[in-house]
This record gives structure tokens, C-alpha cells and sequence, in this order.
């Protein structure tokens, strides 16, 4: 006699929850991929911010002398600036004169400032329970220039 019985069995059903729980491994560290690649746009975000900003106040401020090449950015440009510090992860804000990059086409006054900033990101990944995984160099220095005319 023939069973005609209908339903899953149950190694079917051991073997469609393997599957499903694979795939969720796979969908959890892409989210948090996603979440760390987040962050580093974040920061690469602000730093353009404040870069524009600081090209904007050294053009007002066309009076003031630019410094000396990688100087600390002078008081007179931080104190319109919003906090690097606090914005970016170690960030550092340089300003300089920039005598290596070719000349102002229309100079003004000849002088040409670099704007520098750096700042260091995460580069720390996670295992599949969420838990960050512990590198000896879990951190990558990023950074951005711009140069303006004055």
C-alpha cells in the first residue's frame, strides 16, 4: 500500500532553516559593512565642509598673511571654523603657503594658500556575532587639500 501522507519532512525542514540562517549571516555583515562604510562618508563629508569653510574665511581675510607651509592653522581662521577636533576622529587642520603648486593664473596679491586636513577612520571588522574583531592597525589616516588664490 502506498503512503500518501503530505507535509515536509523533517530534514527538509533542518535543511531550508540552514539555508535561511546563511543567508541572514550573510545580510547581517553586509549591514554592518554598510553602517562602517556610513561613518567613513560621514567624515569625508564634514572634512569637505570645513574645508570650504576655511576657503571661504581665507578669502574674506585676504589681508591676513598666509603661514608658513604645514603650520597649524592660525587663530584668526580656527575661531571661524567649527571644532576639527571634535568633528573628525584626530583631526588636524594645516594651512600654508603653497609655493610647490603652480602659480595663480590671476594673481591678486601672489598669495597662494594650502588648505590640509587629516583625520583617522576605523578600519575594524566584525565577525558574524557583531563583535569587533581586534587588528593590531585598526585605523587608516585619511586626508584632503585644497589651495586657493588670494
Amino acid at each position: 500500500m502506498m503512503n500518501d501522507s503530505k507535509g515536509f519532512t523533517l530534514l527538509e525542514v533542518l535543511i531550508a532553516m540552514l539555508v535561511l540562517a546563511i543567508a541572514l549571516l550573510g545580510l547581517a555583515k553586509l549591514q554592518a559593512f554598510s553602517m562602517k562604510n556610513t561613518g567613513n562618508a560621514y567624515f569625508r563629508t564634514q572634512a569637505t565642509l570645513i574645508l570650504n569653510q576655511a576657503v571661504e574665511v581665507l578669502r574674506l581675510n585676504s589681508n591676513e598673511e598666509c603661514p608658513s607651509a604645514g603650520s597649524t592653522a592660525p587663530q584668526w581662521l580656527t575661531s571661524n571654523l567649527p571644532p576639527v577636533g571634535e568633528m573628525l576622529p584626530r583631526g588636524v587642520l594645516t594651512v600654508g603657503k603653497a609655493e610647490e603648486l603652480q602659480p595663480c593664473a590671476n594673481e591678486i596679491n601672489g598669495k597662494r594658500c594650502k588648505i590640509h586636513i587629516t583625520w583617522t577612520e576605523s578600519t575594524a571588522d566584525l565577525n558574524a556575532d557583531g563583535e569587533i574583531i581586534a587588528a593590531e592597525n585598526t585605523a587608516s589616516h585619511k586626508s584632503m587639500s585644497m589651495s586657493i588664490c588670494r
